[in-house]
Formats: C-alpha cells, sequence, structure tokens
C-alpha cells in the first residue's frame, strides 16, 4: 500500500483522540460489523486505520522505558493512570490525604490587543456587520476566527503561546511554542501594538538589535474565517487583524502532547465524558513529582475505568495476537434468540423485561417491527467486565441474576459465556457436573448459587412435606 517504500510509524495509540477527523486506535467500522461491509462516516479515515487492522503494518516494536521522569514513583502514578487503574492509596496521596509510610511534605501594567475584523462584500450584504455585531464577534472562540483572539490580554513577563507556525528555521518557532512577553511598541490611540517582543527561554540563537538571546518580534496578521462556517462551502468572509499568540497560563492536555514542561498545575477533576487518557497525558509532561501540583480534589472512579480499549486491541493486532472480534461485537451490541418466533435479535428488538424471552414483534403480536427507543444514560448501557472472556460489556449482555450481585469480589459473567459453560458446581452436592445435568437456567446463575436436576428432584418432595 505504500508503493514498495519500507515505512515506519512512530506514535503513542495512548495518547488524546484528535479533535478532528479520526482516531487510528478507534476499532475500524469494518470490524465493528459483523459482514464488514459497516459504511463508515468517513471512507478517508476507515482506509487509514485499515492500513494498521488489516495487516498493512507487517510488525510493532514496543518503546518500555521511561525517559522523560526518573522519579519511580511518579512513573507508577502515571502507568497507573494510563491503565485506568489508579490505587486508592495514590488518590489519598494526590489528596494530601496521610498514607502508611509516607510524610507530606508590583503587577506589570496590562494592556488589551483588540482584533481588527473587515467583512467582505457577501458578508455585508448577509449579515449584520453593524459596531455592535463586531463586538460579538470578538467573543468567538479563536478556533472560529483564523486562529486569532479577538481580545488579546499582555502584560510583561506574561506567557504566552503561538497560535500558528512564525519561523520553521532552526529556531523552532512552531505552533504552541511558549515564550513571555518581553516589550512591545504601541502607537498612541491604537488598539493594537505595532510588534511584541516575545522572549523564548533556553535558546542561543539572538537576532541583531535584540538585547538578549531568544527575542523575536510579531506583528499582527490578517487571517480569513467565515461567518457561515457550518456549510458545506462557506462564503461570508470576513478577514481579522490580529497578533499570532494566545495566553499560556494554562494549556490544554492536547496541547501539550509532546512537551516536556518544567512545572504543572494538574486539574484532573474532570467530565466523565473526557477520554481516559487525559490522566496519562497530563501526569506525564513532567520529571518528577515534585514539578507537579494537583488543582483540587477529583474522583477516585474517574481514573478506575480501564484503559481505552481501541488502543489496547490495536496493539494486539499487531502483535498478531488472536482477537475474538465475534466475542467484541456480541459485547457491544448482544443478541439473543427470541422464544417465539427463533429469530436472533439485538437487544434493540426486545423490551427491557422480556430481553431475551420474546421480541417486540412478537410480544406485539405481529403488529410492529419497531425497535425501542433508550436513552444513553439508561441504565442498560452501564459497563461490566465479563470474568471469563474479560470483554467489558453493557447490562444487556449479562443475566439479571448476575447483575443483582453486590461486593467489591463479586465477579460476574455474561450470557454467553454462561451458556457455553459445560461442566458446573452444585451448589447442594458440592459435585462438578456437565451442564446437561442442570436445568437451562442454572447456568445463568451465580457462581455457588446452581442446584443440579437430581438435588431439585430430592429438595422437592422435602418442600412439599413441610408445607403440609
Amino acid at each position: 500500500p505504500f508503493g514498495g517504500v519500507n515505512m515506519i510509524f512512530m506514535g503513542d495509540f495512548f495518547q488524546l483522540p484528535p479533535p478532528e477527523g479520526g482516531f487510528i486506535a478507534d476499532v475500524p467500522h469494518s470490524l465493528k460489523s459483523a459482514t464488514g461491509v459497516d459504511k463508515s462516516p468517513d471512507p478517508l479515515v476507515e482506509a487509514g486505520r485499515d492500513l494498521f487492522w488489516r495487516g498493512a503494518v507487517q510488525g510493532v516494536t514496543e518503546l518500555t522505558e521511561t525517559r522523560r521522569c526518573s522519579d519511580e514513583w511518579w512513573n507508577e502514578v502515571v502507568e497507573q493512570l494510563r491503565q485506568g487503574r489508579l490505587s486508592d492509596e495514590n488518590h489519598k496521596y494526590l489528596h494530601g490525604i496521610p498514607v502508611e509510610g509516607c510524610t507530606l511534605s508590583e503587577a506589570e501594567r496590562q494592556s488589551w490587543s483588540v482584533a481588527k475584523d473587515v467583512a467582505e462584500a457577501k458578508a455585508l450584504q448577509a449579515e449584520d456587520c453593524s459596531k455592535e455585531a463586531k463586538r460579538k464577534w470578538l467573543q468567538y472562540h479563536d478556533r472560529h476566527t483564523g486562529d486569532l483572539c479577538g481580545l488579546l490580554p499582555l502584560a510583561i513577563g506574561m506567557p504566552v503561546a503561538l497560535t500558528d507556525h512564525v519561523d520553521r528555521s532552526d529556531k523552532f518557532l512552531l505552533r504552541g511554542r511558549c515564550g513571555h512577553v518581553h516589550s512591545w511598541v504601541w502607537p498612541e490611540n491604537e488598539q493594537q501594538p505595532e510588534v511584541v517582543y516575545v522572549k523564548f527561554p533556553d535558546v542561543t540563537w539572538q537576532l541583531p538589535g535584540t538585547p538578549e538571546p531568544g527575542i523575536y518580534p510579531l506583528r499582527p496578521v490578517t487571517e480569513a474565517w467565515f461567518l457561515d462556517r457550518g456549510r458545506e462551502n462557506p462564503v461570508l468572509k470576513v478577514k481579522r487583524k490580529q497578533l499570532q499568540l494566545t495566553p499560556a497560563f494554562a494549556i490544554t492536555a492536547h496541547s501539550s502532547q509532546g512537551k516536556t514542561l518544567d512545572a504543572t498545575l494538574l486539574d484532573l477533576n474532570v467530565d466523565k465524558n473526557v477520554h481516559q487518557t487525559l490522566g496519562t497525558v497530563a501526569a506525564s509532561r513532567v520529571r518528577s513529582r515534585e514539578d507537579v501540583l494537583i488543582l483540587r480534589p477529583f474522583p477516585l472512579w474517574l481514573f478506575q475505568r480501564g484503559s481505552p480499549e481501541g488502543p489496547d486491541l490495536l496493539l494486539k493486532t499487531l502483535r498478531k495476537e488472536p482477537v475474538d472480534w465475534k466475542a467484541w461485537r456480541e459485547s457491544k451490541n448482544p443478541f439473543a434468540a427470541c422464544g417465539s418466533c427463533g429469530h436472533v435479535k439485538d437487544f434493540a428488538n426486545f423490551s427491557y423485561v422480556e430481553w431475551g424471552k420474546v421480541c417486540l414483534h412478537c410480544e406485539k403480536g405481529g403488529k410492529t417491527n419497531g425497535k425501542r427507543k433508550i436513552s444513553g444514560d439508561a441504565e442498560i448501557f452501564t459497563k461490566h467486565v465479563c470474568d471469563v472472556c474479560g470483554c467489558s460489556k453493557m447490562a444487556a449482555a449479562f443475566p439479571v441474576a448476575q447483575l443483582r450481585q453486590e461486593g467489591p469480589d463479586v465477579k460476574k459473567v455474561c450470557t454467553q459465556c454462561a451458556r457455553n459453560r459445560r461442566t458446573l458446581s452444585c451448589s447442594i452436592c458440592g459435585k462438578t457436573k456437565p451442564s446437561d445435568a442442570f436445568d437451562a437456567t442454572m447456568c445463568t446463575l451465580p457462581h455457588g448459587c446452581a442446584a443440579c436436576t437430581d438435588c431439585q428432584q430430592e429438595l422437592h418432595p422435602k418442600a412439599k412435606r413441610l408445607r403440609g
């Protein structure tokens, strides 16, 4: 697929997915579908994933030694965050809670550079481009306005980051590079400086006329953005003039990827929908635990959700390890046979009560072929790990008796694995017998709760005498 050229790819599947496009470690649609012909929302993304998932990449070399950080304990924390298995002890320590065996040890003037927006003819004809409207434009996110801020605060010594590649030479002044405001030239009665001098640390180059190494002049530039950016072919163009800078008091985890930081103030109290690798990315930017300060308390469960399955599955594929795709697909969308019509259907074709028994079509007397509507927050989507196959499956893939178990040491078995059991242990006689010696429903019961047919028959007359 690479024109006969040997290719070497380098990367980390356990980084954050890109904000746009596709993530190469997400399972391709062709593998999600049992038929392998499921339509991908983006064929180009799917083609890129297939290069890795379908055998075009013929080997993998995994680097396991951490070189950035020499602090063994902090590396342990980062690895636990990576695996989604943050320990209770480390969680307490990060919150300043005592752990056994451990002891805890004049403002500069500020100005605002105001962006200058000039609407072109089509925008003037179609949209309100008055002064009041332009004031609102200044509040738009810079990602929607050509990566140029509407209002840019500036102060001497203020940390800033480049919003675009400024100098691709050996100075490496690329997007995301951080520095500090050194000085500026600001004409009177102007809303923008003529030039801002930014000091970049730890460099040896020095421009002529500058007092010290690392000082670089930045002037306002003009970029285009569109008022109708949501359209397929936007036409309402606006040109914005502003400095290619943004405040760098804080950066997102996405922006920090690949950087080594002198120190970080971590905010790990994030939304539950944030990707699992955020903790890994944010915590692995430093060289030692002494370079980290936790901003505020965060819940332990956020970092005990396990590692993202996409990267794990991709690594298994590249290692040529077997992956049971049928079991994986069943974990995402479990199927069951209707006891009435005998057709195998997915869980959306059954009501909550009749899951795995009678489908909606038969339940309604053949009057409907519709599927139930399920909220994304429904309890049925709660994930549980099967103790046998190890897959993380939705609640619908487990027998009700398995889900009703409680306790930290409870081991749940999904319906598919439960039905595939060849032997069961009788809780009454204590013998291990073939599954044929038990009622069909016994295979779905938790361990230690099943009773063989012989023992049930012996108990049946005793129960009658007791009732009599």
